[in-house]
């Protein structure tokens, strides 16, 4: 039963009991106050409420639109350090690349540097030999046919001409000089030859004239060969030196650029492991920026619909609040 109703009952016993009409005034006003002043606890509960609505979504509306500028940057970081990350990938190939092949390049010169100082030192070897092998035969055939009687001296004479004998196919000996040597040599295998034959011993000056003869010309070629051998040597180690200049520079900037590549492989891997750790950072906190969005985006739509029910029923109880009022005024 209303307030209304229990009023009217409450008035009806009142007028049939003592009919004391100041009383039911009083009970009625004594109603309508209390209905006035649960009405306005309540608007102060409801002013306070809707307060903190305005607040809170003001709060929550803000932390959406912040929320939905981190991702925006958040996504752009993602993409930037993805884009490096191809760029720097492409890079370090195309140097890994380049540094092998400068490797490789300096293998190889190290190895052609190897065989060109090998040749090297067995030609010098060679040359050397042959420049003291024609001083000691130019020597020996300088003294000639006398110098030549003597036991010694026939063994020392027989030493150069096998020495002449090995140097006669050397490469660095011209033609001119090759074929007065060879023609010595047959000239001296002659006179050998004439000495064991047993006629030649009833001639000793025939023998004598026949070397001096084979003998004569040979000094001055084998002079010749000496110095041309000696300018081969000396030629021979100024190309070895140009040579090893060449490969200082050549390896030199082999070893400059393979360090430089090296330098610029480390960087760009260091940079590629930092791009791939910031766009992991970045996604993670895309991820929970996205997940704190979306629940903000729920509790401010849940509290927005609390609060429009709130203030639909509290519109609803003020018009009923009202309505009663007025009939108790009416009463």
């Amino acid at each position: 039963m209303s307030r209304v109703g229990v009023l009217a009952l409450l008035l009806l016993h009142s007028a049939q009991a003592v009919s004391p009409v100041q009383k039911v005034v009083e009970l009625l006003d004594e109603c309508k106050a209390k209905v006035q002043s649960d009405l306005d606890a309540e608007a102060k509960a409801m002013e306070e409420y809707t307060t903190f609505c305005d607040d809170e979504l003001k709060d929550k509306g803000y932390a959406i639109e912040t929320a939905g500028r981190s991702i925006a940057d958040l996504n752009a970081a993602v993409e930037n350090a993805g884009a490096q990350i191809v760029e720097l990938s492409d890079e370090i190939s195309t140097l890994g690349t380049t540094v092998a092949a400068k490797s490789t390049e300096l293998d190889g010169a190290n190895k052609v540097r190897a065989d060109q100082h090998a040749n090297f030192q067995s030609a010098e070897a060679e040359l050397v030999k042959s420049v003291d092998q024609l001083s000691r035969a130019a020597t020996i055939l300088k003294r000639g046919m006398s110098f030549a009687q003597t036991p010694n001296g026939k063994k020392r004479i027989s030493a150069a001409i096998s020495a002449l004998e090995n140097i006669v196919d050397a490469a660095w000996l011209d033609v001119s000089s090759k074929r007065s040597l060879k023609s010595f040599l047959q000239a001296s295998a002659q006179a050998k030859e004439d000495e064991d034959d047993d006629l030649s011993l009833t001639q000793p000056q025939a023998k004598q004239v026949a070397y001096e003869s084979s003998s004569g010309g040979i000094v001055k070629t084998v002079e010749e060969m000496q110095g041309k051998a000696e300018d081969s040597l000396s030629d021979l180690r100024k190309k070895e030196t140009s040579d090893v200049h060449a490969f200082e520079m050549l390896s030199g900037g082999l070893q400059d650029e393979i360090k430089h590549g090296n330098e610029k492989h480390a960087t760009a891997t260091k940079g590629k492991a930092a791009n791939q750790q910031a766009e992991e950072a970045a996604n993670g906190e895309m991820v929970e920026t996205q997940r704190s969005k979306a629940a903000d985006e729920e509790y401010a739509g849940t509290l927005k619909t609390e609060c429009e029910t709130k203030a639909t029923q509290w519109a609803e109880r003020q018009k009923s609040a009202t309505a009663e009022m007025g009939a108790i005024e009416k009463a």
